[in-house]
């Protein structure tokens, strides 16, 4: 008898382009194996090199489809993205509270292009979406925005940021400069990193995004939160070889699971 696929929840905002946000996510998790279900949670107009707009569902609407959701289907993991408004970020922090299963947050705040992802007014309910992720996957800028400090040093960041939010920590190191790229981990106790050369000539839209949703399809996958991510990065690296062009431009297809 064949075993079950295992789930993937999804909840995050639509990137037209599928770079990044919902359609980036359920591309990651069916290539890795993982059957993807999900909410959106805001809408976007944007393309991979401007971002216009974002225009929030009703909470909800949101609330109404995770009800449906888990009252069907056995979750093993939860993947959240950009949330943007107070009220979504409320449920969300209610529902994941109530469930136990991995929870994996990527803390989508501005849009690489420019553009708010987190409404102002969402901020203190955003932390305790945080305070209740299992782990949280940042990158450089963002990893300082919600220290509320100056200092870049990943491994700094990790230890404010697990200080603060009592989650496992990712600062994710595709903001800093050089040809090679490293992404620091932190539990509380062990600091981890992984290296990967910067590919030039890539559109690395989404790339971060992509990271973090492989994590969580791993992790579905019953792997242990330090190999889903080794899992992931490799996945990463091993994508970015079978670039595609897209008009004129190289994007990571992810067609290899």
């Amino acid at each position: 008898m064949k075993k079950n696929m295992p789930v993937l929840l999804v909840i995050s905002g639509l990137d037209p382009s599928n770079h990044a946000g919902y359609g980036s996510d359920i591309r990651i998790a069916t290539s890795i194996g993982v059957h993807p279900v999900g909410v959106i949670t805001a809408l976007t107009a944007q393309n991979p090199v401007r971002f216009e707009k974002a225009y929030s569902l009703p909470s909800s609407l949101v609330q109404h489809q995770l009800t449906h959701l888990l009252s069907y289907y056995s979750v093993q993991t939860v993947k959240i993205g950009m949330v943007y408004s107070p009220g979504i970020c409320r449920i969300i922090s209610e529902v994941i509270k109530k469930i136990k299963m991995p929870v994996i947050t990527d803390t989508v705040l501005t849009a690489s292009r420019g553009g708010t992802l987190l409404k102002t007014e969402a901020w203190n309910a955003y932390h305790e979406v945080l305070r209740s992720s299992d782990l949280i996957t940042p990158n450089i800028p963002e990893a300082m925005k919600l220290a509320a400090t100056n200092h870049s040093d990943p491994r700094e960041l990790c230890a404010r940021l697990h200080d603060l939010y009592g989650a496992a920590v990712l600062v994710k190191g595709g903001h800093s400069k050089g040809n090679i790229l490293v992404d620091w981990y932190h539990d509380g106790r062990d600091y981890c990193s992984w290296k990967r050369k910067r590919v030039s000539g890539v559109n690395t839209h989404g790339t971060g995004c992509m990271l973090s949703s492989a994590i969580a399809a791993f992790r579905a996958r019953g792997y242990s939160l330090i190999r889903s991510i080794h899992l992931a990065e490799e996945f990463l690296t091993r994508n970015f070889k079978n670039s595609v062009r897209i008009q004129s431009d190289l994007f990571l297809p992810f067609f290899a699971g």
